[in-house]
């Protein structure tokens, strides 16, 4: 036990002189995130921006990977937030904390020129087209799977990913229909020409802020939290 404090002490510590070191070159409201690599990133990108456009904005700094290599970085203080799409894992021994900053509703997206003959008959139209999906691993994945199999649905699976902006990418070039949250959709509109044909009822995703301490602290993670109860309303 003695051990373990220890070892946590010593990294902060590190951590404390290294910021230090550094602080002619980093401003004092510098807000460094991390963006776990499925969480969407028009959604990070609505978030975040707020920061930017206060009087005295922050000075951001995103970086992205899977979530248990982020916690790691958050627990010895490189970074001040995650943004992710599923809360800390009960068996991970770090200290840090979940604030549910909204949800939205699950939508299938085609590209345009699609749109009008897939949406006539959904979900049912999904059967046999092709189909882009999060990484089998996921928690909505196995949401989406359950539905498919609740609506006796059998789409072609023709790619699956670990990286959200990959897929709808992917999507645009009309190389599959791809799942994403409803409450985006003119995002997706403007960025990857692709509309939403339908709602996948009973499928949501939840967008999570993890800090290192209970309660929200940071003036721009402040912002954040505030502006997600104004957008993340569907």
């Amino acid at each position: 036990m003695v051990q373990t404090y220890a070892d946590e002490i010593f990294s902060v510590g590190t951590a404390l002189v290294q910021r230090l070191q550094s602080a002619d070159q980093e401003s004092v409201r510098a807000l460094r995130v991390g963006l776990v690599d499925s969480f969407p990133k028009l959604v990070a990108c609505r978030l975040l921006g707020v920061t930017l456009s206060d009087q005295e904005p922050a000075r951001l700094s995103c970086s992205e990977g899977k979530l248990e290599s982020l916690l790691a970085d958050l627990s010895v203080h490189k970074l001040d937030l995650i943004l992710s799409d599923r809360p800390v894992p009960t068996e991970l021994n770090v200290r840090a904390y979940n604030h549910v900053l909204g949800s939205s509703d699950l939508a299938f997206f085609a590209p345009n020129g699609q749109v009008d003959a897939l949406s006539k008959d959904f979900p049912s139209s999904l059967t046999n087209q092709a189909v882009l999906l999060p990484d089998a691993s996921s928690a909505l994945r196995r949401s989406l799977d359950h539905w498919f199999d609740e609506k006796q649905i059998l789409p072609r699976v023709v790619a699956e990913f670990d990286d959200s902006a990959l897929m709808k990418t992917f999507g645009e070039a009309g190389l599959g229909i791809f799942p994403a949250p409803d409450v985006i959709a003119d995002d997706i509109s403007r960025s990857f020409h692709a509309s939403s044909i339908g709602v996948i009822d009973g499928v949501t995703e939840t967008f999570i802020a993890i800090s290192p301490q209970r309660r929200l602290r940071h003036p721009s993670v402040l912002r954040i939290a505030e502006h997600a109860k104004r957008i993340l309303s569907r």
